[in-house]
């Protein structure tokens, strides 16, 4: 399990909320959001700040409206990497619908990896399937879709799609590097691997 504690700064980075910080001039012409400030602590690897910073900015309706969804992405993004899996699944969810724009995002990337540390593999995988169907055609998410296809090759209890899964994810590996690569499986964790020796045992059962 993943925690602040052992977290280096460079996991900090959030990947499964939305790619980056959103302007709020693009808006409303006023300056950056609580939501941009929360960002770049947790980019700058002090995820507990960021909790709390989101965490009192939706309890005290400090953040706009239009902006709800990134906020709730973003804190399950943090929880996510400070090991609180189960608020991280309700987060994600609650951004899924509070933004139904996010349903190709990387915040169901997120949603399917927190669900694989909770031991929701069916849920997890089905997940990982949608984003990767929907989203990893083009080059916009390769680290994400790299992400993605490593949860299906470690979940599915079929040959053929765990094959065309590890493919996939090889021919991502030189577009995002070692680094990014390591770090994504870092996120992953050893519970992730724990289905995947699972689930390659499951057909052998009885």
């Amino acid at each position: 399990m993943i925690r602040s504690s052992t977290l280096p700064a460079a996991l900090a980075v959030a990947i499964f909320a939305t790619s980056t910080p959103a302007r709020a001039e693009e808006f409303c012409g006023s300056e950056e959001t609580v939501v941009d400030d929360a960002y770049y602590i947790a980019e700058a690897g002090d995820l507990e700040t960021a909790r709390e910073v989101l965490v009192d900015a939706l309890k005290h309706g400090r953040v706009h409206d239009w902006d709800r969804g990134r906020a709730l992405s973003v804190l399950a993004d943090v929880q996510l990497r400070m090991g609180d899996h189960r608020p991280a699944v309700s987060n994600f969810r609650r951004a899924l619908e509070v933004d139904p724009a996010y349903a190709d995002s990387p915040v169901r990337v997120g949603l399917a990896v927190a669900l694989s540390h909770m031991g929701q593999a069916d849920e997890a995988l089905a997940e990982a399937r949608a984003f990767a169907g929907a989203s990893c055609r083009s080059e916009w998410y390769e680290a994400e879709c790299f992400a993605a296809h490593e949860l299906v090759s470690r979940l599915t209890d079929d040959p053929t799609e765990m094959f065309e899964a590890m493919r996939a994810a090889d021919a991502l590996r030189s577009a995002i590097g070692e680094e990014e690569t390591a770090r994504i499986r870092a996120l992953l964790g050893d519970e992730a691997h724990a289905l995947e020796v699972a689930s390659a045992d499951e057909p052998n059962a009885g």
